[in-house]
């Protein structure tokens, strides 16, 4: 699905009918390009069942993108000012998955822009990647419930925030901020915080905040 200019809304609903069930689904929305056009941006995915794919590749700034997965083996993957326009952000991706060996992957750039992602289920991956902002102040979390799931953030510039929490065993988290960059991005590095919360499934400390289907902005 692709939309060109002006108030743009999508939404892709491809279910099984059970996460257990069906699969096989390609879903995929372009906002923007020929050249980079779209303005009121908005992009909303949601799959059940296996081995489904969702793509949302978003150009411009104030963008908002939401997935949602359930099942297993399934990929999400958010693109959010693809210009690469330093100046641009405040684009929001909000990314749910529930079930195994599920991958999401969130690439933005410009400041001010968020990125949440949630994943319940085991050898769960997610990975953040927020660049080329002039003024930056990302911001990235990473939740993830079960065991032998791996997170990983990478932030440029200064002002972002970092925070993963995992709950269960076998987890990794890896976040890097202020990579190496070139130009103002590089020059006004700094002030960065990261948060890493990592506790057994078995110790009773205060729960995660769980939101319900990625915040979907409509209901199905």
């Amino acid at each position: 699905m692709s939309n060109g200019g002006d108030n743009n809304e999508a939404v892709q609903i491809q279910d099984s009918g059970s996460p257990a069930l069906g699969g096989g689904n390609h879903a995929e929305i372009q906002q923007g390009d020929a050249t980079t056009e779209a303005t009121g941006a908005f992009a909303q995915q949601v799959q059940s069942g296996a081995t489904n794919e969702a793509y949302a590749t978003q150009y411009l700034s104030s963008d908002e993108s939401y997935q949602e997965q359930l099942g297993t083996d399934n990929k999400a993957v958010v693109e959010q000012n693809t210009g690469g326009i330093s100046s641009g952000g405040n684009n929001l991706v909000e990314q749910f998955q529930d079930g195994d060996r599920n991958e999401a992957r969130s690439d933005q750039n410009g400041n001010g822009n968020t990125v949440n992602q949630e994943q319940y289920g085991q050898d769960n991956f997610s990975s953040v990647k927020q660049r080329y902002g002039q003024d930056a102040g990302n911001m990235a979390t990473s939740i993830q419930d079960g065991s032998l799931n791996n997170s990983v953030i990478n932030q440029q510039s200064h002002g972002n925030m970092s925070m993963v929490d995992q709950t269960g065993d076998g987890q990794t988290s890896l976040i890097n901020q202020n990579n190496p960059t070139t130009g103002a991005a590089a020059a006004a590095g700094g002030y960065n915080t990261a948060t890493v919360i990592q506790r057994n499934a078995n110790v009773a400390l205060t729960p995660q905040t769980r939101r319900i289907a990625a915040s979907k902005r409509h209901t199905f």
